[in-house]
């Protein structure tokens, strides 16, 4: 059994539905025009629609500067053409990154957000400061540690030691001494600390696609 956190994911927060089936899901599709405008905001009251896409992290403005570039992709099947759109950062407004779109793209689903790095050989982003596990991720697992023997818990964006150790230590608190820790590393600050995150895990995936 291996478990994969949610961590420090960007996302799109979109109105989400349940189908005939009774399967849950973001039925809603958002069709974007190339040179269209699109407004990323920490707005928790916003409503998500083809120009306005409300952000779950509500320091997303501090991240960005003028003339960054920003990915959003559907969960999972990011580097599709069709549903990959490429974002350039025309104006920071108070708690509004506002876009132009590079490309047009059809979204649909579950939608994360990725902010490129602006350096090729460092790390000159601001990063965020949520935690590797958020407090979502701790009641999941131990819900289903509960349940089932875990195996592995994959970290999702992994980014120090720090992080595997305070996964590990969270693991002991609830009875999972056992279980292995498989870090995943998905961002260039990750890369820079391969080597102290490899020794520190059981494991280590490379995410290709972020």
């Amino acid at each position: 059994v291996m478990l994969d956190s949610l961590g420090r994911e960007l996302m799109v927060r979109r109105a989400y539905g349940v189908d005939e089936s009774g399967w849950p899901g973001i039925f809603d599709r958002l069709e974007i025009a190339a040179g269209a405008r699109v407004t990323m905001t920490a707005d928790p009251d916003a409503v998500c629609t083809a120009a306005v896409f409300p952000v779950t992290y509500p320091k997303f403005t501090e991240m960005c500067r003028v003339g960054d570039s920003i990915f959003v992709g559907r969960y999972l099947v990011t580097g599709a053409d069709e549903s990959s759109l490429f974002l350039e950062v025309v104006a920071i407004e108070g708690g509004d990154v506002v876009c132009e779109a590079k490309n047009g793209a059809v979204l649909d689903g579950l939608l994360t957000i990725f902010h490129q790095e602006r350096s090729a050989t460092a790390l000159s982003n601001l990063q965020n400061d949520l935690p590797a596990l958020t407090d979502f991720d701790r009641q999941a697992v131990q819900v289903l540690a509960a349940e089932f023997e875990v195996d592995f818990l994959s970290l999702s964006y992994c980014r120090s030691v720090e992080d595997v150790d305070e996964a590990r230590e969270f693991l002991d608190s609830i009875g999972c001494e056992a279980t292995k820790l498989v870090a995943k590393v998905e961002t260039r600050q990750a890369l820079l600390n391969f080597r102290s995150i490899a020794y520190a895990a059981d494991g280590v995936v490379v995410s290709r696609g972020n």
